[in-house]
This record gives structure tokens, sequence and C-alpha cells, in this order.
């Protein structure tokens, strides 16, 4: 699927339990992708989100269990609840520096995500954010944390080193 630069919003559940999409391109000009948009992507392998892109909400891609290659843009401030639960092919993971505010379980369920960076601007880990994500070895919290949710980093059985902020 490749989208017309004139697109603002994704609307939600637009592109959701679509078995057969693979990949996804989005033009610049997109400024937010809606609740469910491509949840249930089955076999979504790469997703590209444009630097134009602010928003991501809940669930957006909820279930894209084949996702394996996510780029976000260095534009976006918010991260929608559940917005990437089980993306379990997902390895690697930078959240930018530019994203303010990310939902409870965002990232639940992640089960091969190894490597994550979290945007230095967040004062909250929300409530299961990384909960079930059975491959992450390390992280480190930024500095301008106060408050890390109830269930953060449940049943992460291979965190082995948190660095937390002086």
């Amino acid at each position: 699927v490749v989208f017309d630069p004139g697109a603002k919003v994704i609307c939600e559940r637009a592109f959701a339990d679509c078995p057969k999409l693979k990949n996804v391109i989005l033009s610049e000009g997109l400024q937010a992708i809606s609740a469910g948009a491509f949840s249930n992507c089955k076999s979504l392998l790469l997703i590209t989100i444009p630097d134009t892109v602010i928003g991501i909400s809940k669930g957006a891609f909820e279930d894209c269990v084949q996702l394996a290659q996510l780029q976000l843009s260095s534009g976006l401030k918010q991260i929608g609840e559940k917005a990437f639960e089980s993306c379990a092919a997902l390895q690697d993971l930078m959240i930018p520096d530019t994203v303010e505010q990310i939902g409870n379980g965002a990232f639940r369920d992640c089960k091969n995500l190894q490597t994550v960076k979290i945007s230095a601007n967040v004062s909250v880990v929300p409530d299961a954010l990384f909960a079930r994500c059975m491959a992450l070895e390390a992280l480190s919290i930024p500095g301008k944390v106060e408050t890390i949710g109830a269930r953060a980093f449940q049943w992460c059985s291979n965190l082995t080193e948190v660095h937390l902020p002086d």
C-alpha cells in the first residue's frame, strides 16, 4: 500500500484484519494513525513512520506478529496504549526523543524485543510497557522518568541489567 502525499490521517481500523498486507509506505504529510488502523495485519513486515506523524493511537499496529522493522518518526510525540502490542517479530526499538507520552502496554508481548532505547523526554514508564518482552536483556531508564508503572517489565525473563538515573 502506498499513500498519497495529501493523506493526513489514517482512520480507525482502516486496514485492520488484512492478513496478506506486507508492506506499507506512508507519505510525508501524514499526521496521525488512528486506533487499530493496521491491527491484526498478520503479514505486515515493514513500516516506516514519516517525520510528519505526531501521534499513533491505541492498538494501531496491535497483533502485527510479523512486523520486524519499525522506524518511528522523529516528529512523533505520542504512542497510544497497546499501539504495538504483540508485535512478536520486533527485535530492536528506538523511541525518538520527541516522544513525551507512551500509553500502557504499548510494546507488551513483543516476545523477541532485545534492545530498547526509551525517549529521553518521557517522565512516566507506563503500566505493562514491556511486559512479556521475554528476550529483553538490558535497558536504561531516562533521567526525566519520575514513575515506573505497575508491571512495566513483568515477565521479562531475560532482563539482567537496568540502568536507573542518578
